[in-house]
């Protein structure tokens, strides 16, 4: 199995202007996903999917791939990341040889406190599992998520969540790493028999609000200062 990552990075952002390379302790917010994927022993290629110039230059300065720009109308707010990531599938023109023994892995900037260990360990359990379609990283639901405590609306009455407290529930974590068989991408990004792989809480922070990324950047500068 061969992998190659692909950084989604597009240049509007409607919380947090300019949020991929939004400075996260003097470095772009993309800086982190861009080392983590390059120090990844199984990763062979680093490509990050943006339709902004500037981008494309911090990007390769760091020494990522950007063999091309998203056209607009893959690039709006509410475009659904299998568009882009066949459209990238499409730029790269690879035979369906290779097609047939690869796999896309999926690494949101916006996830930069996980772990190069956590790329690797979630390729490695990819690869060793051959039946698998799809891997997605998870945590373990905490207390104020409790299914118990979950509720639905409908027909403007409130309805309860069915629970089984048999079982341990998980939440996607961005999701911070998603693999994808790419003979599967025609169908889906995340589907078929799907693996899961659990990351601790303190690593999975996806960054939507500022809020989310001032208390990243207060992680950081306190590992900085461990170190």
């Amino acid at each position: 199995m061969k992998f190659i990552a692909l950084i989604p990075a597009r240049k509007g952002s409607k919380r947090i202007k300019g949020k991929n390379i939004k400075r996260l302790n003097k470095k772009p917010l993309i800086y982190y996903t861009i080392k983590q994927s390059l120090a990844c022993s199984f990763i062979k290629r680093t490509i990050v999917l943006t339709d902004c110039k500037k981008i494309k230059k911090i990007a390769e300065k760091f020494g990522a791939e950007v063999p091309f720009l998203r056209p607009n109308s893959i690039s709006k707010d509410k475009t659904d990341m299998l568009s882009t990531v066949n459209y990238c599938m499409s730029k790269l023109n690879f035979k369906n040889s290779f097609i047939q023994k690869l796999a896309i892995v999926l690494l949101p900037p916006t996830s930069p406190l996980r772990d190069v260990k956590d790329i690797n360990n979630a390729c490695l359990k990819f690869k060793e599992n051959k039946n698998v379609d799809s891997l997605v990283t998870t945590y373990k639901i905490k207390e104020y998520y409790h299914p118990s405590k979950i509720m639905y609306e409908n027909n403007n009455f409130l309805k309860r969540m069915s629970y089984d407290n048999r079982k341990t529930f998980y939440v996607r974590n961005g999701p911070a790493i998603l693999i994808t068989k790419a003979k599967r991408l025609k169908r889906y990004i995340l589907g078929g028999k799907i693996l899961n792989f659990v990351m601790p809480r303190s690593r999975s922070i996806d960054i939507n609000y500022l809020s989310d990324f001032n208390k990243v950047e207060k992680i950081l500068k306190l590992k900085k200062n461990k170190i």
